[in-house]
């Protein structure tokens, strides 16, 4: 399937390769591929977007998820004080959305796929994302801070999360990316469980802050127009129809000339 969905990114010599080493070699090989890329601010989140809308459009439990977190996230930071807004990088935070889940790719995809309860020790692997992200993104120069911003996305606030770090000891970007993150799987369908309300979701946000949200960026959060929420996730919607329609295009293709 990634043959079929990046062949008309990659060289069917470096495809080749990529295949041959495995898939979480294959994922950092191609990101290493279009980083360069990713120093031409105009481009980088463009490409980056597409190339993770290829992947997501095949997965029911990530179709559009990554992309909405992204809009989600850029939607947060207009709500943020200009004490908050002047300490971020707008583009380094939506780069960090769009690699959140980046470590997933290490992760068996029986668990990724699996429907219902996982068992303890496939919650143990799964939780080893965000550090399997944080591995790969620190071998790339100046993405160090990304990293740091991936890695410690899921920790709590009450300091009962991976790393037992509390409030502000935690970086302002992981907070911020944790609640957009929060709020997009609440409200997205999974093969496992129903999509909530944008009213019920917003309670599961408040029940949560504080404990394992930061409470000021649910604040802000919260502030955020429906209509814009509603904006993003049709936007998310069409972009990922998109992107399913391009992928079945190329297995046709493919298909076809066998």
């Amino acid at each position: 399937m990634h043959y079929l969905i990046f062949s008309r990114i990659i060289p069917e010599s470096k495809i080749a390769i990529l295949l041959y080493c495995g898939e979480l070699v294959f994922s950092f090989t191609l990101f290493l591929f279009f980083i360069q890329f990713m120093r031409a601010e105009e481009y980088g989140t463009q490409i980056l977007e597409t190339v993770i809308g290829f992947v997501e459009a095949w997965d029911p439990n990530l179709e559009g998820h990554t992309i909405n977190v992204r809009n989600l996230t850029l939607l947060l930071y207009d709500e943020l004080p200009l004490r908050y807004r002047i300490r971020l990088n707008p583009k380094r935070l939506a780069c960090a959305a769009l690699l959140l889940d980046f470590g997933k790719l290490g992760v068996p995809y029986d668990i990724i796929i699996k429907r219902g309860k996982l068992e303890d020790g496939e919650k143990a692997i799964l939780r080893q994302h965000p550090e399997i992200a944080a591995r790969i993104l620190n071998q790339i120069p100046s993405f160090e801070k990304i990293a740091e911003w991936i890695k410690y996305h899921h920790e709590r606030v009450d300091g009962k999360g991976y790393y037992h770090f509390e409030g502000s000891e935690i970086p302002l970007e992981s907070r911020i990316l944790a609640v957009a993150d929060t709020f997009s799987a609440l409200t997205m369908e999974r093969n496992y469980k129903s999509s909530l309300t944008y009213t019920e979701a917003i309670a599961e946000l408040k029940l949560v802050s504080g404990k394992q949200l930061d409470a000021e960026i649910v604040e802000y959060f919260c502030q955020i127009p429906l209509r814009k929420i509603e904006e993003s996730l049709g936007a998310v919607k069409k972009t990922m129809k998109f992107y399913l329609t391009e992928n079945r295009e190329v297995i046709y293709e493919e298909e076809t000339k066998n």
